[in-house]
């Protein structure tokens, strides 16, 4: 693991930390205030209303004010803002905050994955290998994040979860920024003078000359996808839980099952054989288990099929994110890398934002159905490609 890869992984650890512990966290917390389902989905789709919003100014900045700024801006922001959230004593108070975070933890994910997909990071052939060895950092946020946040709930309040989410991003991320502090000097995503105020107002429609459309297609609607199905799991979960008659405790344990199967390719070989086969096929090899995952959690008669599916929707997770990832970089230029990436995990918010709001809105429709629609959406868009790349190459 080079110094890009540890220090980028450090710095997102923190961040996926406490938005995964938001997700079943904020739900148990809105239930104290007395809040509904339907404002208890709302508020845990605070935190990607406000990633929407973030990706892609974060991405715009980085390519015209560099990843070093974006880096110091996005963590302080983000520590500052869930260590506030004991103050509100009411939901609107704890969403705006909630929101406030989305936004500044975005800005962060911009940067890292510019600096870890420029060529300066290392051979472009071994991307997806990179993003994976990153991903150990998500996954063992995974582990984590649901037991840590549901056991502080037990025993404290919001405020006491956001001081320990403050801590777990605040001192990883300090670590990550000193290990990348000369690879920041050295990036491409270095300061570009901004001129005048129309000139800065112009950056958006000239990158989006510049982007390619085409082949950001499939990662943006695969992101989309596969954190749709990921938001709605926190609501679902519980819900299949207690229709099931189990402890609540057993939330947080199926978590568990989709960190330890992320693992089980991001931190083993299996990660370096991630840039060795067709990117495309590889994303729909990662699509189609997710998509197997949701459907056998919709229908799992018991907890042992909850960790089955759970564990599916794991690994395809942790093919469809490097992959994805890797793709985005290939079809991108470096004077719009952070700008790819901002779309990229922008893509990957709104799907954090809808699943939430959907499985509280529509009680009555299983919210793991739900998350199979997208998923097959994208998995038919992989074919369609697959299937156009077949045709040019016998032309």
């Amino acid at each position: 693991m080079n110094r890009r890869t540890l220090g980028g992984s450090l710095l997102i650890w923190g961040t996926y930390f406490a938005q995964l512990a938001l997700l079943p966290g904020v739900g148990v917390a809105a239930r104290h205030l007395g809040a509904s389902e339907a404002v208890a989905g709302l508020l845990t789709a605070a935190n990607g209303l406000g990633s929407v919003l973030g990706n892609p100014i974060g991405g715009l900045l980085v390519d015209r004010l560099g990843a070093r700024w974006m880096l110091r801006i996005g963590l302080t922001a983000a520590v500052l803002s869930v260590a506030l959230l004991g103050l509100p004593a009411s939901v609107g108070g704890i969403f705006a905050l909630l929101l406030l975070y989305g936004a500044a933890s975005a800005t962060l994910n911009p940067a890292v994955y510019a600096l870890l997909g420029e060529r300066q990071a290392g051979d472009p052939r071994r991307r997806a290998e990179r993003l994976a060895r990153s991903g150990v950092s998500i996954a063992l946020a995974s582990t984590f994040a649901s037991p840590v946040a549901l056991r502080v709930l037990e025993h404290g309040t919001v405020g006491t979860l956001g001081l320990v989410l403050a801590v777990a991003i605040g001192l990883p991320g300090l670590a990550g920024y000193v290990v990348l502090k000369r690879e920041l000097a050295l990036s491409a995503a270095l300061p570009v003078a901004v001129g005048s105020a129309a000139e800065f107002a112009t950056a958006v429609p000239e990158s989006a000359e510049r982007l390619n459309w085409a082949g950001l297609l499939v990662p943006c609607l695969a992101a989309f996808a596969l954190i749709f199905g990921q938001g709605i799991m926190g609501l679902a979960l519980t819900r299949k839980g207690a229709l099931l008659g189990l402890p609540g405790w057993m939330t947080g344990a199926f978590f568990s099952a989709f960190a330890v199967a992320t693992l089980l390719i991001f931190a083993t070989p299996i990660a370096r054989r991630l840039d060795r086969a067709p990117r495309l096929r590889l994303a729909g090899l990662g699509i189609s288990l997710a998509l197997i995952g949701l459907l056998s959690l919709a229908f799992a008669p018991s907890a042992g099929l909850i960790y089955v599916g759970m564990a599916l929707y794991g690994l395809g997770f942790a093919i469809i994110f490097p992959v994805c990832g890797a793709m985005v970089a290939d079809v991108s230029p470096e004077p719009v890398l952070g700008r790819a990436y901002g779309l990229f995990y922008g893509m990957f918010s709104l799907g954090g934002i809808l699943g939430p709001i959907l499985a509280g809105l529509l009680e009555s429709v299983d919210p793991f159905l739900m998350g199979v629609e997208p998923m097959a959406l994208a998995l038919l868009m992989v074919g369609l490609q697959v299937a156009r790349q077949r045709g040019t190459s016998t032309v």
